[in-house]
Parts: structure tokens; sequence; C-alpha cells
């Protein structure tokens, strides 16, 4: 079988009609992509449009196809450069995404979901892995080592739940995408902490902003208490 080649265009910008179209690229998938349907014209264009890109986005409006044509680029990704694709979403829609990925000839696939003991007997080196967001995040270190040493494709369904550059979701997507493993290491320590002083403060009858209130002038008296007996010996 004939081979399809390319080479990713990183760090440019390009806005709509300035993108240079790959429709061989697009020609290739609809000869052995297994696709169930013909793309439409505009989706072939969107597809062709982004074929080269290392990151795109694309925001098409409601039943235009866009998982068709998210299928279509993973495709293109991995027949170029032999990428797997992670695809991170609401939860609701992860067997919707299962459906129309076996719809489109694959079969290769992981719904990782459920309690931590029945996930993480799920294979994590599956050609498509889907998770729900919230636990994308909860099990960042596992999935990130799963795809550490692949080139990987992340498809985000309802990007709005990135939208929010300050949010945990944003930062553990940006992170994944980057490598930035300290980053995660210490927002992770530091809800370790959070948990502890939410426990500390559930025993102490108190909520979280109160009980460290308390600690903050249990030290401030410490420290008070301390100069005092300092001052006491000096003179």
């Amino acid at each position: 079988m004939e081979k399809l080649s390319g080479v990713h265009k990183r760090n440019n910008v390009y806005m709509g009609r300035d993108l240079p179209r790959d429709f061989e690229a697009v020609e290739y998938i609809a000869k052995h992509g297994d696709f169930p349907f013909e793309l439409m014209d505009y989706q072939k264009e969107v597809v062709a449009s982004l074929a080269n890109l290392s990151r795109s986005g694309m925001f098409p409006d409601v039943g235009t196809g866009k998982t068709a044509m998210s299928v279509a680029l993973a495709k293109i990704r991995r027949e170029r450069f032999g990428n797997r694709t992670l695809i991170i979403l609401p939860p609701i829609l992860r067997y919707q995404w299962e459906k129309a990925l076996r719809g489109f000839g694959e079969t290769d696939i992981t719904v990782y979901d459920g309690v931590p003991k029945k996930r993480h007997a799920k294979n994590l080196k599956a050609q498509w892995v889907i998770v729900g967001i919230e636990i994308f995040k909860k099990d960042f270190m596992l999935i990130y080592e799963a795809f550490r040493d692949d080139n990987v494709t992340v498809i985000v369904d309802e990007a709005v739940s990135v939208k929010n550059v300050t949010s945990e979701n944003h930062r553990s997507l940006r992170d994944f995408l980057d490598g930035n493993i300290s980053n995660v290491r210490e927002r992770r320590n530091n809800a370790v902490k959070r948990a502890e002083t939410r426990a500390e403060a559930k025993k102490a009858g108190m909520s979280a902003k109160q009980f460290e209130a308390a600690k903050k002038d249990e030290s401030v008296n410490v420290k008070l208490a301390t100069l005092k007996n300092l001052i006491k010996k000096g003179r």
C-alpha cells in the first residue's frame, strides 16, 4: 500500500484562507481510512487545511461533522507519524465516541473510566484512548507515562472545558502537551496539602479557612512567646 508522507509545520499561525491545503492527505484517507462515507467538500477543506499543523483548532457548528473531521485528522497523523490518539471529553460523550470510532473501522479502543481499581487495569496502550476530563486530571501521571514515548494526537471535544487559562483543566492539558511534569507534581502536592487541611479542619469542627486562620494565629502567638522569653533572658 502506498505511504502518506509529510511533516508537521510548527510555530506557524494561519488565519482563514491563508492555510495551505493538503488534499493529498484527504484523498489518501478517503482511499485507505475505512470511512463509511465520503467527506463533504467543506469537511475536506477543513481536514486539508489542518493536516500538516502540529496543533490546530476547529470550531464547527453542531451537526457539521466535527467527529468525522477529527477522526480523519487523527488517521492522517497515524499514517504519517505513527501517532496514537487520546480523546479528552465530558464523560457523557465517551461511549458515543467509542461507537463513532467503531463506525470508522477502528477496533483498538480503550474507554478509560470506572473506579480506580477497574480503570487502572485497562489498556492505556490502545490506538485510541477515550477519557473524561476529570479522570484525565486524577490519573494524569498514569496517562502521561502511557503516552510519553509515543507520538500522540490529542483531541479535546467540547473544548470550552479548557478555555479558562487559569483552570486546572487548561493547565493539565497544557502540561500534558508540553511535558511540564514538575508543574503537575507541584499542583498535586498542593492538592494533597489542601485535602489534609480540610480533614484536620473537619476534625476541629471548623471550615478550612477558619482552621488556616487559627493556625496562623497560633504561629504568631508562639513567635510572640518566644520573643518575650528572649527579652526576659536578655534582662
